[in-house]
């Protein structure tokens, strides 16, 4: 458990350390945070149940008579009678725990639900860490949920009012072809810096500027 909070507090280092220098190039204030999972899926979590609760008790219906003999034989007459629908309840409530605990239920939802999801996380992130309370309105969240492998990149209005959102799509393209051969620090610092070269051309620094939002990511 330590070992592994070390290697987190080195990751979250270099971010920070790549949010620091990138904040040097521009005026603008950079934030990322590192989202575990968007969401639970609970729909996706309670279809999935419902899917096995329904074949379990198809099968159990379609070999009634055999199971039940099997089931009399070995756990009694009286369990026979409910074994089916306790089997199929069980199995659906393991099927639930499954979709809400693991990646399962990430895997069976659907891409656009998936994407929405963490869209809706990245917006309530930008807000609620005040992204959008900073100095003429140039902050920018970088939002990586690690499940769901999806980047968000949220420009505040004085960013977005000049930076397309096109060019933010080509960095979040380039970031997945990066990442699949480095590790996520390195991928998220190199994203971190080609956001504060576009940034640059836009929003160069001025004199005596303060850092509004901190440089450590946010992990949730």
């Amino acid at each position: 458990m330590t070992q592994q909070s070390d290697v987190q507090e080195q990751s979250e280092e270099m971010i920070a350390a790549a949010i620091a220098a990138a904040e040097t190039r521009s005026a603008a204030e950079i934030a990322v945070a590192l989202v575990a999972r968007a969401d639970r899926y609970r729909l996706t979590a309670v279809i999935a149940a419902l899917a096995v609760f329904a074949l379990i008790d198809m099968i159990y219906g379609w070999k009634a008579d055999g199971v039940a003999a099997w089931t009399a034989t070995l756990l009694g007459p009286d369990i026979a009678q409910w074994f089916g629908s306790a089997l199929a309840v069980g199995l659906a409530l393991v099927a639930f725990l499954l979709c809400e605990h693991s990646a399962l239920g990430v895997l069976l939802t659907p891409l656009s639900r998936r994407r929405q999801a963490c869209l809706t996380q990245s917006r309530k992130i930008f807000f609620e860490h005040g992204i959008d309370a900073t100095q003429d309105r140039l902050g920018l969240l970088i939002c990586l949920c690690e499940a769901e492998r999806h980047v968000d990149i949220l420009p505040d209005r004085g960013i977005a009012a000049i930076i397309p959102a096109e060019r933010w799509a080509a960095l979040i393209e380039a970031f997945r072809r990066q990442k699949s051969g480095a590790s996520l620090e390195t991928a998220v610092a190199a994203l971190v810096s080609a956001v504060a070269d576009e940034l640059a051309q836009h929003f160069p620094p001025w004199p005596g500027q303060t850092n509004e939002l901190p440089d450590r990511p946010v992990r949730l």
